[in-house]
């Protein structure tokens, strides 16, 4: 259970950031390093043991390449502690699939959520003071929430310090026991000397041109230097802390700049640039040079120096598609990195950032943030892990029962491999997966009628799985694109049963390929070209029967909600709203107000009561706080009760139809921001909320009081990618009878290892056992460790063949490894990995 704790105040964090400014610096504190692309994690050192001591090699048979990367790890920033050998702290924020603002205490093994009083959605940029581990203070600029600061190590963060649309920060060490702060927008560099509050002014573009990137020099408290970088090729540069700029020029638009540590005598600087490769200045940023020996890929996104250069001298440099490089001679050449991702066809643009620790050399210790995730190095480049900052446990959905009285049915999905399934009003849940056959769940509905019919339609890419026994077993239904040609992934993301359902079997799906219709409970769909790319937000007239009326809504900037009134056949757009929908919400008592709720990601939430052709901004007491989901008491015509669920200020609730809103859920809590959400069908009579977090499922059983994780197990299986280790030969067998989703990992090569990295409090291995299956050696953290015979004389799919329990809720991890004995009866030593179920709490 989670209660009340205080909120860091607007005035708390003067207080505090005044007290740094003025402080001894401790003798550990170092300079903080610079800082500019986003990222994903590995392990924070080499765990022991043999299982681990591998180079990047490994063979990995997949039957076909997936048209999209799962899960979406796309990396918006990372910051590494000033003091990072000592403290592992990092934070990341990933604006994929869920937008996530992570920190890791442990160089990236694990991570918690600390988005609480975050303004605006996506994470820019983040920066720590020196004094960081001391005085807990550090900074971000978010798309809308400005400058922000937090005095408590991230646990909750202050209202915007400045306020408008900012995407570029660095935290300096100033002449002095201070620290100043650069922050920019597109066109404006700006200066603050008081920890933010007020700021000045210093470089302001050119009406033609926009400022791409910024950094300080590692040395700024002698050198007070720091330079910018332009869209037009220009490169501005000051030695005095911005109140003179000299301009020198690279070839194509620079991506990054790094300075030399050593810049007061060398004068050096190199920028990355987005065609020319890395360019490099030795006069202060006058005049710049090519300097690309052995990088094949010009399109180049970020450098970082050896913060003791010239001792050595060594740059680290990511180009967009090739990867990662290193000179060890100030960039007079290059050697490509081993480092290997497996990419997305989504992008172009993989390898985006680079950080080297505060500690490098002494700490050799890199960590690159790509589209597909967060990796780090521990050995200076050998081996290289992910960090797992999207794991199957997160809330993406959950879903009530419309008969929930009679069945106390509550549904959720997590990430890449999660199916839960709750008959006990939501206090536990089940993980169900038995050939589900696919890696993710966009969405997911119970029938009207459930409590009788037990349908269940889950939504996932290309189509659906329908359930008829409560998700214990699924049927695959494919639905193909209006337009093959046109659409790419084709991912159901909502659906929605009619009213009348029991009579007319009609349901109604949306997803980028089109908006779908069956009449057949689903069984078979027609599909029709919809208004809009990527409709995503589907919901249905509580009087559908009668008035054949839906709204349709979309993430693109240029969307707005759509209605028909002839159940799709036709459809118009509903107001002037040309903004990303996050979610629509129909009133039950629309027949007689025709009340509907929007959510937009720049407006919040809206209110329309004559159909969509007007809004009304009800956002009264949600100021700041970025609402994602809402929902309506089933009497919201006499009570006026509404829920909302915000990305970092926790849940909110309505008693006057929406004309304010107050906080229901303690601060900090695991819903600050919250993923999902479902309320008992008679709330507040039945004070019940579910909501999904980054951690799992929690359900509140006091109107948001207090809140308590419900969903307790998650499931790892080898149709992943991420955190999987592999050494040796494994292969990949699809459409196995019995497994767990769609298949599992085998191998019969004597040392191959399969590790699975995991928080957590248990990990159990589901394999098979058979009559050519041979000997396994499971170690967990490299110290407990058991020897599994697989052989039986008939094959025997899910078995449990190890299993370790009532750990601490710690880092650990799990490694499979074939051995070269089996049993004498056994034909082979065939070892199969199907999943690992991870307990957690």
């Amino acid at each position: 259970m989670y209660s009340e704790m205080p909120q860091a105040t607007r005035g708390s964090a003067k207080e505090a950031i005044q007290q740094l400014r003025g402080a001894e610096l401790l003798e550990e504190d170092i300079r903080m390093t610079r800082k500019r692309i986003p990222s994903q994690v590995g392990n924070r050192s080499h765990p022991r043991g043999a299982a681990l001591a591998l180079t990047m090699g490994f063979f990995w048979i997949l039957a076909g390449t997936a048209n999209a990367h799962h899960p979406h790890d796309i990396i918006d920033d990372f910051a590494l502690s000033p003091n990072l050998q000592n403290d592992g702290t990092v934070f990341v924020g990933s604006n994929g699939s869920v937008n996530v603002f992570l920190r890791s205490s442990n160089n990236g093994a694990s991570w918690v959520e600390k988005r609480r009083g975050l303004s605006g959605r996506v994470l820019e940029d983040i920066g720590f003071t020196r004094g960081w581990k001391r005085s807990g203070i550090a900074y971000v600029v978010t798309s809308a929430g400005a400058l922000q600061a937090t005095t408590n190590h991230g646990d909750t963060w202050v209202k915007p310090l400045q306020v408008g649309k900012l995407d570029k920060l660095e935290v300096t060490d100033a002449p002095g026991l201070s620290f100043s702060l650069f922050f920019a927008n597109k066109t404006q560099l700006f200066r603050s000397e008081d920890g933010g509050f007020t700021a000045d002014s210093v470089y302001s573009a050119l009406p033609s041109e926009k400022l791409v990137c910024l950094t300080a020099s590692p040395g700024y408290e002698a050198d007070s230097t720091a330079a910018l970088g332009i869209d037009s090729g220009r490169i501005a540069v000051t030695q005095d802390g911005g109140q003179t700029w000299i301009h020198g020029e690279v070839p194509s638009p620079p991506t990054a700049i790094a300075i030399s540590p050593d810049f007061g005598l060398d004068q050096t600087l190199w920028v990355t640039t987005w065609g020319s490769g890395i360019q490099r200045s030795t006069d202060g940023g006058l005049t710049f040079g090519e300097i690309n020996v052995g990088i094949e890929d010009l399109y180049t996104n970020d450098v970082d120096v050896a913060p003791t250069y010239p001792a050595p001298q060594d740059l680290w440099l990511v180009a967009s598609d090739a990867g990662v490089f290193k000179s060890t001679d100030g960039g007079d050449t290059w050697v490509k990195n081993p480092f290997e991702l497996v990419k997305t066809n989504q992008t172009d643009d993989h390898y985006r950032q680079i950080k080297l620790s505060p500690q490098y050399p002494d700490h050799p210790v890199a960590y690159v943030g790509t589209f597909e995730g967060l990796y780090a190095t521990f050995d200076g480049g050998t081996i290289w892990r992910q960090a797992n900052i999207n794991p199957t446990r997160m809330g993406r959905l959950v879903s009530i029962s419309p008969t929930f009285a009679q069945d106390a049915t509550v549904v959720g999905a997590g990430y890449g491999m999660h199916m839960l399934m709750s008959e006990d009003q939501g206090a536990s849940f089940d993980v169900r997966f038995t050939e589900f056959q696919a890696l993710s769940a966009y969405s997911v509905s119970l029938s009207p009628n459930y409590a009788e019919d037990n349908l269940m339609i889950v939504g996932i890419g290309f189509g659906i799985r329908r359930s008829t026994d409560g998700g214990r077993t699924y049927l695959p239904v494919q639905l193909n694109p209006h337009d093959s040609l046109s659409v790419g992934y084709n991912a159901l993301r909502t659906i929605a049963f009619s009213p009348n359902f029991k009579n007319d079997q009609t349901v109604f799906g949306a997803a980028n390929g089109g908006f779908y219709t069956s009449t057949d409970a689903g069984i078979t769909w027609d599909v029709k070209l919809p208004p809009f790319k990527a409709a995503w937000k589907l919901a249905i007239s509580p009087e559908f029967p009668s008035d054949s009326t839906l709204f349709l809504g979309g993430p693109e900037g240029d969307t707005g909600i759509y209605r028909t009134e002839n159940a799709g056949r036709s459809w118009f757009s509903a107001g002037d709203l040309a903004t990303p929908i996050k979610d629509v919400y129909v009133s039950p008592d629309y027949g007689t107000t025709q009340r509907l709720f929007i959510i937009t990601e720049h407006g919040g939430v809206e209110l329309s009561s004559d159909r969509g052709a007007n809004w009304v901004s009800k956002n009264v007491g949600l100021e700041g706080t970025a609402p994602v989901r809402i929902k309506l008491s089933k009497d919201f015509a006499t009570n006026g009760t509404a829920v909302v669920a915000t990305e970092s200020h926790g849940i909110f609730e309505s008693t006057d139809s929406g004309d304010s809103w107050h906080s229901i859920s303690p601060a900090p809590s695991p819903v600050d921001h919250g993923q999902s959400l479902a309320i008992a069908p008679d709330y507040p009579i039945t004070p019940y909320i579910w909501a999904g977090g980054w951690n799992g499922l929690q359900r509140s059983t006091d109107r948001g009081a207090t809140w308590e994780l419900v969903s307790k197990k998650e499931i790892y299986d080898e149709g992943r990618p991420e955190p999987w280790i592999l050494t040796g030969t494994w292969r990949r067998e699809i459409g196995t009878s019995g497994s767990i989703n769609n298949g599992w990992a085998y191998s019969e090569e004597p040392g191959a290892t399969m590790i699975l990295p995991f928080q957590g409090t248990g990990a159990r291995w589901i394999g098979t056992r058979g009559p050519d299956h041979g000997y396994a050696r499971v170690l967990l953290d490299g110290k407990q460790a058991v020897t599994v015979d697989t052989y039986a004389p008939t094959e025997l799919v899910q078995e449990t063949l190890a299993d370790f329990q009532n750990l601490d809720n710690d880092f650990h991890y799990l490694a499979i490894r074939v051995q070269d004995r089996r049993n004498e009866a056994s034909t082979g030593n065939r070892v199969v990995m199907d999943a690992i179920e991870v307990s957690y709490e």
